[in-house]
This record gives structure tokens, sequence and C-alpha cells, in this order.
């Protein structure tokens, strides 16, 4: 999807402005401070399949007298980098053709890799026949200072009314219940005109996982214990990223720790 309107980037991550100018870290943003060891493995691997699959290319980037050295150790490290961007930008398709499918919008132009992530989409919409009330939705929590933008809302029968995350990744990790408890705790959503309303209230939030070859759509649990642990990530993130810039001084002298002017 394209960045929502009132999202801001800041650094390494977004925050969100609400209609009076107040600044909301973006959920997403906060849960980078969730430890996620699978990514140091896969970045490793990545880098490792790059050497491997690509030795003439990095032989000519050393050169014969090998002055290439740090260039080629930046282009092997930079190789999870290049597979994320990849990716994200595949979800980003993806959620852009969904939306548009959703509101009845204009319909982007569909690469060829992002058709049997769309079948998987029509197939369960055919399936479960879903009712959307909401899609690409901006909430915030004015009193836990948190913004972000949902995919969508939809009652589907026989489960109620859901809050559901679309994911084209090739899992569905427990940061998602976080994700969603956040944005079902959300207090108002912010109109295009800036007005206020309030957060739909929902049942559950469930995940709908889109794989070339199929698709499961997974409930997940985004109760008052599982918004309790966002908050405390929400913590955790401040700590990382503001409190802990602010705790360690500057070297003291001998004649200032004895009360000298």
């Amino acid at each position: 999807m394209a960045a929502p309107s009132r999202a801001r980037s800041a650094g390494k991550g977004r925050f969100y402005v609400d209609g009076r100018g107040e600044a909301y870290w973006s959920v997403t943003t906060i849960l980078k401070a969730v430890p996620k060891d699978a990514l140091v493995y896969w970045s490793a691997k990545e880098a490792a399949i790059c050497a491997v699959d690509n030795i003439p290319r990095i032989r000519a980037i050393l050169g014969d007298d090998g002055d290439g050295r740090e260039a080629a150790i930046n282009w092997i490290k930079g190789a999870c980098w290049r597979s994320s961007g990849k990716k994200m930008e595949l979800g980003t398709i993806v959620h852009n053709v969904i939306e548009a499918l959703v509101i009845d919008g204009p319909m982007p132009a569909i690469p060829k890799d992002a058709e049997p992530y769309v079948d998987q989409f029509l197939d369960w919409y055919a399936t479960f026949n879903p009712q959307f009330q909401a899609s690409e939705m901006t909430v915030f929590s004015r009193k836990e200072k948190y913004a972000g933008t949902l995919d969508m809302i939809a009652t589907v029968p026989g489960l109620g009314r859901l809050l559901i995350d679309t994911k084209t990744g090739s899992g569905v990790y427990p940061e998602t219940a976080l994700q969603l408890s956040a944005y079902r705790k959300a207090e108002f959503i912010l109109l295009a005109d800036g007005r206020e309303e309030p957060m739909p209230a929902t049942d559950g939030g469930a995940v709908l996982h889109l794989r070339p070859d199929g698709y499961e759509l997974i409930p997940v649990r985004c109760d008052d214990e599982v918004f309790r642990h966002f908050l405390f990530w929400r913590e955790g993130y401040r700590w990382l990223n503001e409190t802990s810039k602010t705790v360690i001084g500057d070297p003291l002298h001998a004649a200032a720790a004895h009360g000298a002017v």
C-alpha cells in the first residue's frame, strides 16, 4: 500500500500525526523492539547464498590485486536487504490490489509474480464471503500514544466481525498478535477530512496468509492480555530509542568530584 497520508518517516521508523499535529509512534515501528532471532539466521543464510551463487561476480569486484575487498564485503552483506526489499515490494503490490478490490477502486497493474497471491485472495473471498467494513484505516490511541494502519475489518459468516491482517511472507509470527491487539484497542480512526470516529468494535482477529499455492485464515488472539504485552514492548522501544540515549553522562574530572568550582 502507499504510505498513509498521516505517516511520517523518522530515522529507522515511522510515526503518525493526528489532526491536532501531535505525533504518535507507529505500531510496526514499536514492534521493532521485539527480538527476532530468526532474522539473524536468515540474514546470514542470504549472505552465504549470495557468496556461493556469485563467485565470478565477487572475483570481478575484488579485482586482481584485491583492492575491491571492502566493496565485495559490502555487496555480500547487503544480500539480505536486497532480498527483503523485493519481498516488501511484492507485499505492497498485493496489498494495493486487495484494497482496490475491497473498496471497488481503480485497479493497479498486477505484475506476474503477484497474480498467484491475488488469485488466492479471490478464492478466499468466494469461499468465506466476507462483508468488508473498512480497508487501510488509520487508527490512533491518544491514551497510549501510538497509531497504525490496519488492513481490513470484515464480517465473516459464522466467525463474526474480524480485524484481519494480510500476510504474504513465508510464515505467521506471534508479533502479529501484538500488532492486531494494538489496532483493536485503538480509540479512534482518523478520516481523510480530519474528523475522528470511534474505533469499530470487533469480535477478534485473524491473519489471511496468502501463498502462491494456497491460503489460510488463521485466528489470532488479540485480547487484553496480549495488549498488555504490546504496551510492554512499547516501553522497550521507548528505552531503546529515547531513554537509553539520556542515561550515560560525560566523564567526571577530579575537581568536579570534590566539589570545586
